[in-house]
């Protein structure tokens, strides 16, 4: 008799979450919305930050909901601590004050929260906030998932491109065009930090964010970086030493006037219809520099950032992905990674080396 068949399991790992608020009220609220859902279960709540670092000490947990302003030690000064703490898990923040302080919600996600949502007050936590709140974790956890597989290659490992080595000579950047989205800000700031005066060619950003977090992120990276930061507007000369961020409002593009290029608005649905998109602003780097444009997707959800890394790729140019280990989601890195399009897989802190001495050798 032939032993009967088997078949891998289908079911689906429950999410497992922490709640870290200071009102009973609210904890209450977020507790009975994510149990309506099968495919999450509660593991905690807290009031506190201690309480959160000392359950994180004992209990595994996928994702963290955190509020902000909480009394004792704020959830932002103890963000760090968590998300070490937590080894691995995302956090979400969820406060009132991301909503009435935009400066807050970038300060949250530059030091590692993968998203925020905005609380409101009494009767409007529920409707559209509860909605919007099983989303974000569904597609946190969908992404978290899909990319468990391992990275093609690691740090400075060769990679996964079938035909050009990590070590071979590419020319010196006319551009160099960055998309990123959930935990992304981070990993720019980490570039733009470790990337060489040398290189000192136009630098261009794409980073999903709402529209009006996009002056504050620009006021930020000012204060991190010696380079002048702007966000683009068409019509725009792109110079040296300057950095440019796409518009919350609409997709980052250039072409070339005479001697000079120029930023453009690209109009267009793009990947999912998320505006700036990635993959408008890698294409047009892409027909605008050629072999000399480079392009560098970090951390993220989704697949923007894929078809324009295969137009770079397709005109010569380079493209360099984040790695799974420093990535809050390996959603847009992983996609390229996996589709062999990177010529490098590496930490965000490496790459300006890597572009330095790649092109230095050219």
């Amino acid at each position: 008799m032939n032993a009967p068949a088997t078949f891998p399991s289908t079911e689906v790992r429950p999410v497992r979450l922490l709640i870290v608020d200071d009102s009973q009220v609210v904890r209450s609220i977020f507790e009975r919305i994510l149990m309506r859902q099968a495919n999450f279960i509660v593991s905690g709540t807290c009031s506190s930050v201690d309480e959160a670092l000392r359950f994180l000490g004992r209990e595994t947990v996928d994702i963290v909901l955190l509020d902000i302003e909480m009394p004792g030690r704020s959830g932002l000064d103890a963000l760090p601590e968590i998300l070490q703490r937590a080894d691995g898990a995302a956090v979400i923040v969820v406060s009132s004050t991301v909503e009435q302080n935009s400066a807050r919600m970038i300060e949250a996600v530059s030091l590692g929260a993968c998203d925020t949502l905005a609380k409101p007050g009494g009767a409007g936590v529920g409707g559209h906030f509860a909605e919007n709140l099983v989303a974000k974790i569904e597609s946190i956890a969908a992404q978290r998932a899909s990319g468990l597989a391992p990275s093609p290659t690691r740090h400075g490992d060769e990679p996964c491109s079938p035909d050009r080595g990590a070590r071979a000579p590419i020319p010196r950047p006319g551009c160099i065009a960055i998309g990123a989205s959930t935990g992304g800000i981070v990993g720019i700031q980490q570039f733009l930090s470790a990337l060489p005066a040398t290189i000192d060619c136009p630098i261009l950003i794409t980073q999903h964010l709402p529209r009006t977090f996009i002056p504050y992120f620009a006021g930020q990276l000012a204060g991190r970086v010696s380079r002048n930061v702007q966000v683009c507007t068409p019509g725009t000369s792109l110079v040296k030493n300057h950095i440019y961020l796409a518009p919350g409002d609409g997709h980052l593009g250039c072409t070339r006037q005479g001697s000079a290029v120029v930023a453009t608005r690209v109009e267009g649905d793009f990947a999912a219809h998320y505006a700036p998109a990635v993959d408008p602003m890698l294409s047009a780097a892409a027909q605008t520099y050629g072999e000399a444009a480079v392009a560098i997707v970090l951390s993220g959800m989704g697949i923007d950032g894929l078809e324009g890394a295969r137009e770079v790729r397709r005109r010569g140019g380079t493209v360099i992905v984040q790695d799974e280990d420093s990535s809050v989601v390996w959603g847009m890195p992983g996609h390229i990674a996996k589709s062999g399009l990177a010529d490098a897989i590496m930490r965000p802190a490496d790459m300006g080396l890597y572009i330095y001495e790649r092109s230095a050798a050219a």
